[in-house]
């Protein structure tokens, strides 16, 4: 009995001991919670301030609109623009120079990149002197019906040829240009392969 009564002592003690150890505590708690919503808090308020702020700077703003019309014709004008070329060819065959007057096209331009050349043409139909790149051209091959004597147009996209007479044809080239003066051309390029040099000329 005596030992029972020295436990409910024993335990009543360490429960009240307990208890005023919580009690005790209790305030600083409280504190410590109502500093923790305090903050929190307020950071909530500061993080909507940065928020109002940033929405309010998108708004104000302006916006830089593009006139896109605008934007696509200087595009096409920038594209339309090409380099100035001289368009004027020294033909050299046989001793006489004759000089062509060249079309504005990329063929042409690709052309006059690759002067000065000199090309061992071949004789084909007894009206053309062809000679065949080993690379390819810039080419629009358009029915052209009719062939005058003087003109040079590119075959498929690798052919240059120098025609010599007037006939009517059913194939495509693309004009590069034409040999104004013709006279004894056929004569000078004669019936077998020769050689031809081209050259930028000075007009």
């Amino acid at each position: 009995m005596f030992k029972e009564n020295k436990f409910t002592t024993i335990l009543f003690i360490l429960l009240f001991t307990i208890l005023i150890g919580v009690l005790a505590y209790t305030p600083f708690y409280l504190k410590e919670y109502k500093e923790t919503l305090n903050k929190q808090h307020q950071d909530e308020k500061v993080k909507e301030q940065e928020e109002k702020e940033k929405n309010s700077i998108i708004e104000n703003t302006p916006k830089v609109e593009e006139d896109t019309s605008k934007k696509e014709d200087k595009i096409e004008e920038k594209a339309e623009e090409k380099e100035p070329i001289n368009l004027s060819l020294n033909i050299e065959v046989n001793g006489k120079t004759y000089i062509a007057k060249l079309e504005d096209n990329d063929t042409t331009r690709a052309l006059i990149k690759k002067l000065p050349l000199e090309l061992t043409m071949n004789e084909l139909n007894g009206n053309e002197k062809y000679y065949r790149f080993d690379t390819s051209l810039p080419s629009n091959p358009i029915n052209i019906n009719k062939i005058n004597k003087g003109d040079i147009m590119l075959y498929e996209d690798n052919t240059l040829v120098i025609f010599y007479d007037s006939f009517d044809t059913i194939y495509k080239y693309t004009k590069i240009g034409t040999i104004e003066e013709n006279g004894m051309l056929k004569t000078n390029l004669g019936k077998k392969e020769i050689k031809v040099k081209f050259s930028q000329s000075k007009k």
